[in-house]
């Protein structure tokens, strides 16, 4: 492994241009209804929360541009930040429509980081999943992303496969790169207070959040435990940074 901790910082900075997610941050459910899925989600953007990832592997071009229209249109209104999962060509097609996300969130299949920064302009938000590895991530950060992601943190319900990825590397990140870090993988209401307490910025969630079908009333009750559950952990890592 390179030490990176010396020259790590990209020159344009992203990480400090973009905005930081921050909270809870929901990925949206494959194979929902519209309806059903804008209800869930304006459930969530009622308990507070304001960043929404729209994660779609199922649908055709021509249906996901219907879906990112009104997940963009919602999530905007609630002056939130919509990202979108693997597609800069939905992306820019969302902001050629009026209906601007926030920015793309590439996995390692779904295309080269630095083209992808170069699409979305300087202040987009490009997030990169580096799963449990810490060299990706330093090199995802000098090739434009403003932030990462860790995980499978926990075992997972939509991931059962997943990668796994201790939360020591978060705080090993955070030393490092001093970058914004968000943890997926498995996070409910009880174990977020553990991935606040590690530094990430953010705690990804779909299954808990979301259920397995559409319920707002659950949305809106889980999403507002979970947010004030991350807001304790956060809390005691800055006290226990003053003792």
């Amino acid at each position: 492994m390179n030490d990176i901790s010396g020259g790590s910082t990209p020159t344009k900075n992203y990480d400090k241009l973009a905005p930081k997610p921050e909270g809870v941050y929901a990925i949206t459910p494959d194979n929902w209804p519209l309806s059903g899925l804008l209800d869930c989600v304006e459930a969530a953007l009622e308990a507070g929360v304001r960043w929404v990832q729209y994660r779609d592997k199922q649908r055709n071009a021509e249906d996901k541009a219907l879906y990112g229209m009104g997940l963009t249109r919602m999530v905007n209104f609630y002056e939130g930040h919509l990202v979108i999962n693997d597609s800069v060509d939905l992306y820019k097609e969302l902001v050629k429509s009026g209906y601007p996300p926030a920015g793309v969130h590439l996995g390692k299949n779904d295309g080269d980081i630095q083209s992808a920064r170069n699409a979305i302009g300087p202040r987009g938000v490009l997030g990169v999943s580096c799963y449990d590895d810490f060299d990706r991530a330093a090199m995802a950060i000098k090739q434009g992303a403003s932030y990462i992601a860790y995980g499978s943190l926990f075992r997972s319900r939509s991931k059962p496969g997943a990668t796994s990825a201790p939360l020591s590397l978060i705080e090993k990140t955070n030393v490092a790169l001093r970058v914004p870090i968000v943890g997926i993988g498995g996070i409910d209401t009880i174990n977020v207070l553990r991935v606040a307490e590690s530094g990430a910025c953010a705690a990804a969630v779909i299954t808990s959040i979301f259920g397995s079908e559409p319920d707002p009333m659950y949305t809106l009750r889980v999403a507002t435990q979970m947010i004030e559950n991350f807001q304790h952990g956060a809390r005691l890592r800055t006290e226990g940074a003053r003792v």
